[in-house]
């Protein structure tokens, strides 16, 4: 019975032999109730489950807290407390007990207790510390047993980690953790499985797109301003033709415009705005200039075109609808920074997010009856840090710390996708230290010695344009002909900067680095690709053809790029043109 509790639908199977009276509610207590009694002290996580899910049973059939844990081995007590307190059958906690079996539960598991732990400190019933919250990941293998057969390749749930460290770093140095600590800890809680792949999550609200207008221009009509006299205008209010419907006398052979029942709740709204007059001549209603605001309202109520001097969308917002749409691209958890004004066009509060404004961002702060889906956000503001932040030209940033290491997250789960070989799928690790470069760590390569890409080095790096957030991976990118990789996204193909190698020159200086002579004369020169509007393949590292405004053509490879949407400023093009004089 007990290798029968390890069935993926036991509990179908069960709830039908109740229902066919194949057995009794007693009867089956009873063997619940001797198999718990019988029970091997728990090594292992697949035993906790087994052991899990007769202690769920047991509580189905209607046996009491106190029936079940009269029938359980000292030595198992704990796994009970453990599976009551998490499962929400009992409020007992006792940490002492407890903070050495967070390695026996699953990863989703272990992000529950965790949670769990925090609304504990939430509501006052715990005093949780940054020691307590470090003593959770250290495991003691004098009663976890270490066996492949019966646990998994990760022992604790890698975002759980990180995010426990995170907070270890926070409390003691005021600064979260960078890339290549990250990258540390994947590879510790990675080393008994190579192939596992995931992305650091469950802890993190995530962005459900980015906030923005949808224009709709369909209208019920259009509201001009015409002039008359002196600087004096008066608003006139048409119709749009769909407000009637299209009649054929098909005997006399003649149309007809009859007007629709669209069309006469129209007129009475028009009827109640002040001043009006029915102009025969011009077809329009005409309202005196100083009943402004009855006309916009009249026209957001109901859809009216404002054919006003300056820009559509501007005078039309009430045509607009807010929506969420697509993710930024590279972003999975909300990092937005609120700005300091209004939205220009809407008047309302947004969120700068890779270039472009989102209307409303998605980070909240839950409360402790909303437990389950806490966020590090609330974990941070629970233990009461101070996550504010300012910056080199006097802002104040609300949260600001906070939302740095959420950008450090989506930056790296965007590595963590190309951190595997992709011949054997082991994940890569680091060579070395990079030459005091923007990231601690860009060369990898596998250490998997039956891999046919055993130590072949590997280049990841993030993109030089801020609106591209894509990687920059050896694998599948040539360098250009200042010998940098080309990002292989073809709504941005860059590769090098006058910019981006002003700064690497700049850092050397300052850290006191090898500076190479090809750098000083690229700075000098200014031969920064980007300013320069040149592009090359990333396919074959060939020149690329202009052949309009920022579209640019690989004949041999068939590639083209189209950066019409990035505006990227050329202030060298004209020392292309010198050049080639």
């Amino acid at each position: 019975s007990i290798l029968f509790l390890t069935l993926v639908d036991f509990r179908d199977r069960i709830a039908n032999w109740l229902e066919r009276e194949r057995i009794s509610k007693r009867e089956l207590a009873d063997i619940l109730l001797s198999n718990v009694g019988n029970f091997d002290v728990i090594e292992n996580r697949k035993q906790f489950y087994i052991f899990n899910n007769h202690l769920d049973l047991l509580n189905e059939v209607g046996l009491k807290e106190q029936e079940i844990g009269d029938n359980v081995k000292q030595e198992n007590l704990s796994f009970f407390h453990l599976s009551n307190w998490l499962s929400g059958k009992s409020s007992k906690f006792d940490f002492d007990e407890l903070k050495s079996k967070l390695v026996f539960l699953s990863p989703e598991d272990q992000i529950r207790f965790l949670k769990k732990l925090f609304f504990l400190a939430h509501t006052k019933q715990f005093n949780l510390t940054v020691e307590k919250l470090t003593q959770l990941t250290r495991i003691d293998f004098d009663i976890f047993s270490i066996n492949e057969e019966f646990n998994p390749g990760i022992f604790l749930d890698i975002s759980l980690d990180i995010v426990i460290e995170a907070i270890k770093s926070f409390a003691e140095n005021g600064k979260f953790l960078f890339d290549s600590e990250l990258l540390k800890i994947v590879l510790k809680d990675l080393s008994q499985d190579k192939t596992q792949k995931f992305t650091i999550g469950g802890l993190f609200e995530e962005c459900p797109g980015r906030f923005e207008a949808e224009f709709n221009w369909d209208r019920d009509g259009e509201i001009k301003k015409i002039p008359f006299g002196t600087d004096q205008f008066y608003f006139a209010i048409e119709f749009s033709p769909g407000q009637h419907e299209f009649v054929n006398n098909w005997r006399g052979g003649s149309s007809r415009f009859v007007p629709n029942e669209n069309f006469e709740l129209l007129k009475e709204e028009v009827k109640k705005l002040p001043g009006r007059k029915w102009n025969a001549d011009e077809k329009h209603w005409g309202i005196p200039s100083k009943y402004e605001e009855q006309v916009l309202q009249f026209a957001r109520e109901n859809r009216f075109f404002l054919d006003f001097e300056g820009s559509n969308y501007a005078n039309n917002t009430h045509l607009a609808e807010l929506k969420r749409t697509g993710k930024p691209n590279g972003i999975t958890y909300c990092e937005g920074r609120l700005a300091k004004k209004k939205h220009q066009m809407f008047n309302r509060e947004f969120w700068w997010c890779c270039n472009q404004p989102c209307l409303s961002n998605c980070e909240t702060l839950h409360g402790s009856d909303d437990w389950e889906n806490y966020t590090l956000l609330d974990f941070l503001t629970i233990l009461g840090f101070n996550l504010d932040d300012g910056n080199r030209v006097g802002d104040y940033i609300e949260r600001g710390k906070y939302y740095q290491f959420i950008s450090t997250i989506n930056r790296f789960n965007r590595l963590l996708e190309r951190m595997y070989c992709d011949e054997c799928d082991h994940i890569l690790f680091p060579i070395e230290d990079s030459h005091f470069s923007h990231y601690r760590v860009v060369r990898f390569h596998c250490e998997n010695s039956n891999c046919n890409e055993y130590h072949r080095e590997i280049y990841l790096h993030h993109c030089l344009n801020g609106q591209c957030n894509s990687i920059i991976d050896s694998r599948q990118s040539k360098k250009c002909s200042n010998g940098l990789y080309i990002c292989s996204n073809e709504e941005c193909g860059c590769c090098c900067s006058h910019d981006m190698m002003s700064r690497r020159l700049q850092n050397l200086e300052t850290t006191g680095g090898y500076i190479h002579g090809n750098l000083r004369q690229a700075v000098e020169n200014k031969l920064g690709h980007l300013e320069r509007g040149e592009h090359f393949c990333y396919n074959c590292g060939g020149g690329m053809k202009e052949t309009e405004n920022e579209i640019f053509f690989c004949e041999k490879c068939d590639i083209t790029y189209d950066l019409r949407k990035n505006r990227f400023k050329r202030p060298h093009k004209h020392l292309v043109r010198r050049n080639q004089e």
